[in-house]
């Protein structure tokens, strides 16, 4: 019995200094995370996000490969661009040029069509 007591005493030392010396080696230091920080890396990441999305679109890749650009350097560049260079590009991505305007001009040959066959000169409508 008194020997088995030596061993539990001895046991608790031994797991005591590990846990302490384990504890003195694991310091960190952490900074304070503020909430424009935080917003900021979350928009930086919507932002890449929706000029990849835009580079996937059909019409955009049909030009690029008219313009000899290839896909995934293209891809890669908006992977390495600057904060600033992908807050322009995100705000003017709806302005550029690649793939508008096709709807409209559908919409504008319809209403062509269909003024031309109520003014008589052609029968695409013949219900009009």
């Amino acid at each position: 019995m008194f020997y088995f007591r030596k061993v539990q005493r001895l046991c608790g030392s031994i797991l005591a200094v590990m846990l302490l010396s384990m504890s003195l080696n694991s310091v960190s230091y952490a900074g304070l995370v503020t909430t424009p920080d935080l917003v900021g890396e979350q928009q930086l990441v919507l932002e890449r996000e929706q000029v990849q999305a835009w580079l996937a679109k059909d019409e955009v890749r049909e030009q690029l490969v008219g313009m000899n650009v290839d896909i995934e350097a293209a891809q890669l560049r908006v992977d390495n661009m600057t904060t600033e260079e992908l807050r322009v590009m995100a705000a003017n991505m709806h302005n550029m040029p690649a793939g508008a305007g096709v709807l409209e001009a559908v919409v504008l040959v319809l209403l062509i069509f269909i003024l031309l066959d109520v003014a008589g000169v052609t029968d695409i409508f013949p219900g009009i």
